[in-house]
């Protein structure tokens, strides 16, 4: 669960501590309100104490600072046309943010808490004005109110990864089209209706009428198998891994989406075959694509749902486990996982052992390569590789993210505890200097180590030490 958890926790913690810079400025200690002693203890009313973490920082007007600092300019900068021009998509910008609920945040806190079976408990919360809980931003993202998420019956039993939630597509899309519209000078308007036109050209379809057949409820989901491998290029090299499995399920009120999928694969010229899942009609590939992973698209539709996967075998599967109730949720590992954690809720992150383990072989060929240029230091190598992999393999998590009037607040459990985040912040510093250096330089800066070092037997016995 950690891969994930880190995906999830550190842009939280980056954002936070860049929100939090201007609160640590002395000048500004005398700033401090009742107010904001409120927004303090209100965040970290919701968090848990007594563990190895509890982090909360109070981010209000933080844009509204940025802002003004972003555009404080040299007066005689006003009379240049292109500083002109940025300064006003800044402001139109600003109010743009305002309008969609971005000014409405008020703080955000994490808490991690050990437990007896190695596990943390975490907690993070954003919080929000209450009366800008509707605004476009969060509805985009977040959806409305917390419920119990149809779509988590259609997992198969096996599913190593659920990204699941609750997003309203018409309201993430009127905010995009609003940015176009109200902030962004005209070459980026000229070149969003380029792309929208060539987007619709290949859909077939205006882009709108896509948006608005969609329901607010989607997932993604991983499986892998246990038979086949794939190796996958990453950004350090090629890596073998069990070969996986996706699985789109949507929420949607038409047959826009097949409609759509059935127009694309007739123009690529692809036949489909089609065979019945219980009384459930399933089209898909006759035959393999060429592809990094095993891939023979299937699709199909269920109460409500339009259902895309990369095998027949996983739609079936999805297909099945909705009919007869008996996917992923009645398994022990989730009900474990989630245990207890609510089910009404918008949205969840699952990443299990398995999907950890992958994520940590795709890690860990990256931070060889990272390391690749102090190949000429073993023991310098063997030392900066276990501080980049301090957190170990282990990355399972599950979390549910529920959307309060108040805020946001993320919960549940992960391998993945306070004092991996200390281990993450150390080694930083160790990712800077091993992506600047190059083995030259390195060398160079390394060589002093070398006074310190035992030779082997093979130096001790080498031409020029004999010399």
């Amino acid at each position: 669960m950690k891969h994930r958890f880190r995906t999830l926790l550190k842009p939280v913690l980056s954002l936070g501590l860049l929100l939090g810079m201007p609160l640590w400025v002395p000048a500004q200690v005398n700033e401090t309100t009742a107010v904001d002693r409120r927004q303090f203890q209100d965040i970290a009313s919701k968090l848990d104490l007594g563990g190895e973490l509890m982090l909360v920082l109070n981010t209000a007007a933080v844009v509204d600072r940025f802002i003004d600092a972003a555009v404080a300019r040299e007066v005689e900068a006003a009379d240049d046309p292109h500083e002109r021009e940025v300064r006003e998509t800044i402001h139109r910008f600003h109010k743009f943010l305002g309008r969609n609920g971005v000014s409405a945040i008020h703080g955000l806190g994490v808490s991690m808490v050990p437990r007896d079976d190695g596990l943390h408990t975490l907690k993070m919360f954003l919080s929000r004005d209450y009366v800008d809980s509707s605004l476009p931003l969060w509805r985009g993202l977040l959806g409305w109110h917390p419920r119990r998420l149809l779509s988590l019956d259609f997992l198969p039993g096996g599913t190593a990864m659920v990204r699941a939630g609750t997003p309203e597509p018409q309201s993430l899309w009127k905010m995009v089209r609003s940015a176009v519209d109200e902030v962004a000078p005209q070459p980026s308007r000229d070149r969003f209706k380029a792309w929208r036109k060539a987007t619709e050209t290949t859909l077939g379809m205006d882009i709108e009428a896509l948006i608005g057949s969609l329901r607010d409820e989607a997932l993604l989901a991983v499986r892998f198998s246990e038979t086949e491998q794939s190796v996958i290029p990453t950004e350090g090299g090629l890596v073998t891994i069990p070969a996986p499995a996706f699985l789109i399920v949507v929420g949607t009120g038409d047959d826009v989406l097949r409609g759509i999928i059935e127009s694309q694969f007739a123009k690529h010229r692809i036949t489909l075959n089609e065979s019945k899942v219980g009384d459930v009609i399933m089209r898909s590939a006759d035959q393999k694509l060429p592809s990094l992973i095993p891939m023979q698209p299937a699709y199909a539709t269920q109460s409500g749902f339009f259902l895309f996967g990369s095998s027949p075998s996983i739609v079936a599967d999805a297909l099945l486990a909705y009919r007869h109730k008996n996917g992923l949720l009645t398994r022990p590992e989730f009900k474990e996982a989630f245990k207890g954690l609510s089910m009404v809720n918008n949205g969840i992150v699952y990443m299990s052992p398995k999907m950890g383990d992958v994520m940590g072989k795709v890690r860990e060929a990256k931070v060889d390569h990272m390391l690749a240029n102090t190949s000429k230091h073993p023991a310098t190598s063997r030392m900066l590789k276990q501080l980049l992999t301090y957190s170990g393999q282990d990355q399972s998590c599950a979390l549910v993210i529920q959307n309060w009037k108040t805020g946001v607040m993320v919960m549940g459990n992960s391998a993945w505890g306070g004092q991996d985040v200390l281990a993450r912040l150390i080694a930083v510093p160790v990712r800077l200097v091993t992506g600047l250096l190059d083995d030259n330089r390195l060398s160079a800066y390394l060589a002093p180590l070398s006074l310190f070092k035992t030779p082997s037997a093979s130096e001790e016995l080498s031409p020029a030490v004999a010399e």
